[in-house]
Parts: C-alpha cells; structure tokens; sequence
C-alpha cells in the first residue's frame, strides 16, 4: 500500500510540502475528586477542560497530575482506561487510589505514548494539520467531550444502529433521545 502522506523517522506524519514535525498537543489528565473517585482524560487543553469539569460536575479537583503532550493521546488514554477497566465506575471514572491511576498512566505514556524530546513549540501544530485533514475537528472533539460529561456512552450495534447508554436511563436510541430532548423542551415552555 502506498503511503500518501510521508512519515518522518519517528513515524510522525509530515506535511505534505515540508517535512517539518507536528507538535503534539494532547495531553493525559487525572483527577481525583472525594471518595478515590479518579477521571483519566485527554485534552489539548487540560486546564481549561479541568475548570470545565469543576464547573460542571459540581465538584472540586482534590489532586491532578497531568502526562504529555502525545500526538497518539487518545490511544494512550484508551489503553488506560483498558487496564483499570475492573474498577470502572462509568464513563471515564474509576474507583481507584489516585496513586495507582497514576502509576498505571505513566507505565502506559512510557510505553506506548509519542513524546518526542526533539520537537520544539516553533514547529506545526497538530490543530493545523487536523483542520485541513478534518475541518470539523474540534467541534467533533466537543461533541464527545460534552457525551462524556453527561455520562452517556455510545455504541453501534450489529446492524449499524446507534445506541447510547446512561447509568439513570440505560440503553436508548438517537430516535428516543430525540423524542425526550423535544419532550423535555414543550415541558420547559410550558412551565414558562
């Protein structure tokens, strides 16, 4: 198979017209909030994405330690999240010492994350190189991002249909979601 695009000998994709190295900018995070309630996430902006979670979540961020930056972070975060899959709570929430989710993380980024010392802040980014790949890049990020945080999960089943999960609802359809948004909106205006 033909490469379209040329790697660099650290098997970063390089530009098509220069053969700069991208920059990688996602970065792992985990948080600990009460109870030894850990979130392992990425974001390549995790202090922001951090305050968000505070905000949002109705909680406060005991401990943090952050890993990176990757290019290949949701991968690394993937394999995390693959190791402590025993003490998942939901979503991307564990049951876990917050030292172990540490440990665990560390392993993962040291074997399996891109840190490459040699690359500078000077050199092209990878928001760049996915706006011209993927144009909607960062709106496709937020969706997830915002999934995650409503503790929904997706999943495709055999024939292709969508479904989504949630600790209160369980397993629902686009079309049931739809319908409830729309419910739960005339509710709204009703009370008005």
């Amino acid at each position: 198979m033909k490469e379209l695009i040329p790697k660099d000998e650290y098997g970063i994709f390089a530009d098509a017209h220069d053969t700069e190295m991208i920059v990688p900018k996602q970065w792992i995070y985990i948080i600990e909030k009460e109870q030894n309630r850990v979130k392992v996430g990425v974001s390549a902006m995790p202090e922001e994405r951090m305050k968000v979670l505070e905000r949002t979540g109705g909680f406060k961020i005991l401990r943090k330690q952050l890993l990176g930056p990757f290019q290949n972070g949701y991968q690394v975060e993937c394999e995390i999240h693959r190791r402590m899959r025993y003490e998942k709570l939901i979503s991307e929430w564990f049951a876990i010492p917050f030292e172990t989710a540490v440990l665990v993380a560390e392993e993962v980024a040291e074997s399996r994350g891109d840190i490459n010392p040699k690359q500078n802040t000077d050199e092209v980014g990878t928001d760049a190189s996915f706006s011209r790949l993927f144009p909607q890049y960062a709106e496709i990020c937020n969706f997830y991002e915002a999934l995650n945080d409503a503790g929904l999960t997706i999943y495709k089943d055999e024939n292709g249909k969508i479904w989504f999960e949630s600790e209160e609802l369980g397993m629902f359809t686009a079309e049931f979601f739809s319908a409830f948004m729309k419910l739960s909106k005339t509710k709204l205006e009703e009370d008005k």
